[in-house]
């Protein structure tokens, strides 16, 4: 709800608020998130570092070199969500997502990462 409160205003990094009562879905919540900051290193034009595509629902759930980078139920132990929360490797480089952001990310994957 903060997430959709600051995006009215801009100041937030979340592209598509979730309303009220919604859960977040991939194709409508996160793929516009990851488009934006994640698939020009992971997937954008062929590049996919560290083995994690950022731009296809199945590939985000299943590609990674460290293994799977969403743990569906568990945010605390998707990789996705430790890098963005900056617990090692800062992701992605240009800059720290806002806590929104992640939030918007562990919700997601505590929601059981639904596609639609």
């Amino acid at each position: 709800m903060i997430a959709a409160s600051l995006a009215a205003c801009g100041g937030s990094d979340v592209p598509v608020p979730v309303a009220a009562g919604d859960t977040p879905s991939f194709t409508r919540h996160i793929a516009p998130l990851f488009d934006e900051h994640c698939a020009d290193c992971h997937g954008g034009f062929g590049a996919v570092e560290g083995g994690w595509d950022a731009t296809a629902y199945r590939s985000v759930l299943e590609s990674g070199e460290s293994g799977p980078a969403v743990v569906i139920g568990d945010p605390a132990a998707s990789l996705v969500v430790r890098v963005m929360a900056g617990d090692g490797a800062v992701m992605p480089p240009k800059g720290r997502l806002s806590e929104d952001a992640v939030g918007l990310v562990e919700d997601w994957i505590r929601s059981g990462a639904p596609e639609q």
